[in-house]
C-alpha cells in the first residue's frame, strides 16, 4: 500500500525538524509513504522565495506519485486546492484525504477564488478541520456534502521547555503569542490603559504591521520555537485576541497554551467554541471591545484562585481531546471506513507493523 503526503512545513516546523513522520511509525511498515515537502526544493526557495512557485512544484510531484497511490494526503487548503485541481484535470482518481483544511476568513474569497474552491475540492475523499464551525462554513460556501467534513480537535504534544534557563523577562509579565488573524491593536489598546502591567507579545511582522507598541509591551517577531515557548511557560498567563469575525485560527496556539498550564484570556469566535468555555477552560472577552479585554486582565491579574482553576482545567481538556492518539485513532478508523484497510486489521504501533 502506498500513500503520498504532502505538507508545507511552517517556520516553526522547520525550525523543530517536526513532520508528520510520527503517524508513519503508529500505522506501521506495510505502508508505503512518499513523502513532498515544500523543504524539498531549496534551490526554488533560495532564487524566488515563492511559497506559490515550491506548491507548483509539489503539485507536479505528487502527480506523478499520486497516480499509482492508494491515498494522497494534503495538509492546508492551498495544497488541497492544488492538488484537487491537478486531479480533476488529469481525471486521477487516487483517494485524497484533506488534512488541516482551513481558510482565515472565506467570507473574504473573491467570486473567481470560490469558483476555483469548487472546482478543486469537489472530489476530496474527505476533508478534516479543527472547529465544527468550519464544517457547516466549508459546505455551505463550497457546495461540500456534509459527511465529508470531519472535525477534530488540534492535536500536540507538550512544548519541551529547558527548565535551566532562566525566565526570559523578570517573573510576573503576561505574553500572546501568534501571526495569523491576531487583533494586536485592541491589545495594545487595552495595555495603554494598564500601565502597572506588562505584555510580552510574540507576533509575525504582518500582523503588528503599523501599530504603535506601548511602552510596557515587549515586541518580538519570527523568534524561535524554544525561545518562544520559554516565553510562555513563565508568563503568569496568556491573551489570545483573534480578529472579529469569522476567521478560523489560534487552534495551535490555545493547545500549546493549555498543555503548558497556561491561563488564557480568549477573544469570543467561531473558531474557540470546541476549545473554550468561558470562566472553566479560559476566559473569555468581546472582539475588538477594549474595555471587556481591559476587565478580563484585571480579573485574572488579581485572582489567583481563578488562574489556578482555568490553567488546571484547560491542561486537563487539551490532555483529554488534544493529543496525538487522538489523531492516530481518526486515521485508523477513516483508513478502515474508506476501505484501504480491511476492518478486522491490526494496527500494532509497538511492532510497528500492520496487517493490510
Amino acid at each position: 500500500m502506498k500513500f503520498v503526503h504532502l505538507h508545507e512545513l511552517s517556520s516553526r516546523q522547520k525550525q523543530e525538524r517536526r513532520t508528520w513522520r510520527w503517524l508513519e511509525r503508529e500505522l506501521g511498515a506495510s505502508i508505503n509513504w512518499q513523502h513532498i515537502y515544500n523543504t524539498d526544493f531549496p534551490a526554488i526557495d533560495k532564487w524566488t522565495g515563492s511559497a506559490r512557485l515550491i506548491r507548483l512544484f509539489m503539485t507536479v510531484s505528487a502527480v506523478f506519485k499520486g497516480r499509482k497511490a492508494d491515498l494522497i494526503i494534503t495538509h492546508g487548503a492551498h495544497l488541497a486546492a492544488s492538488i484537487g485541481f491537478a486531479n480533476r484535470i488529469l481525471g486521477i482518481k487516487t483517494q485524497h484525504l484533506a488534512w488541516a483544511f482551513s481558510i482565515v476568513d472565506p467570507n473574504a474569497l473573491s467570486p473567481f477564488k470560490r469558483c476555483y474552491y469548487r472546482f478543486s475540492l469537489r472530489n476530496i475523499h474527505q476533508f478534516v478541520m479543527f472547529s465544527s464551525t468550519e464544517t457547516e462554513t466549508y459546505s455551505r460556501r463550497f457546495n461540500i456534502p456534509q459527511q465529508r467534513l470531519k472535525m477534530l480537535h488540534w492535536s500536540s504534544r507538550k512544548p519541551s521547555v529547558d527548565e535551566q534557563f532562566p525566565p526570559p523577562f523578570e517573573p510576573g509579565y503576561i505574553a500572546a503569542i501568534g501571526g495569523e488573524g491576531r487583533d494586536y491593536s485592541t491589545l495594545f489598546a487595552a495595555m495603554r490603559l494598564l500601565p502597572q502591567s506588562r505584555l510580552v507579545v510574540v507576533a509575525s511582522p504582518e500582523s503588528v504591521k503599523g501599530l504603535e507598541v506601548p511602552d510596557n509591551v515587549e515586541l518580538l517577531v519570527n523568534m524561535p520555537p524554544v525561545y518562544t515557548f520559554r516565553i510562555a511557560h513563565h508568563a503568569k498567563f496568556m491573551v489570545l485576541p483573534t480578529c472579529a469575525g469569522d476567521s478560523h485560527c489560534g487552534h495551535s496556539t490555545i493547545v500549546f497554551q493549555f498543555l503548558l498550564g497556561k491561563a488564557t484570556i480568549v477573544t469570543e469566535s467561531v473558531a474557540m467554541i470546541d476549545y473554550v468555555k468561558h470562566g472553566v477552560t479560559a476566559l473569555s472577552c468581546r472582539a475588538a471591545d477594549v474595555s471587556s479585554l481591559v476587565e478580563s486582565i484585571k480579573i485574572l491579574s488579581n485572582d489567583e484562585a481563578l488562574l489556578s482553576h482555568l490553567a488546571s482545567n484547560g491542561e486537563a481538556f487539551a490532555r483529554k481531546y488534544c493529543t496525538e492518539a487522538a489523531t492516530v485513532s481518526y486515521v485508523r478508523t477513516y483508513l478502515r471506513a474508506s476501505g484501504l484497510v480491511d476492518p478486522m486489521a491490526a494496527f500494532d504501533s509497538k511492532s510497528e507493523e500492520v496487517t493490510v
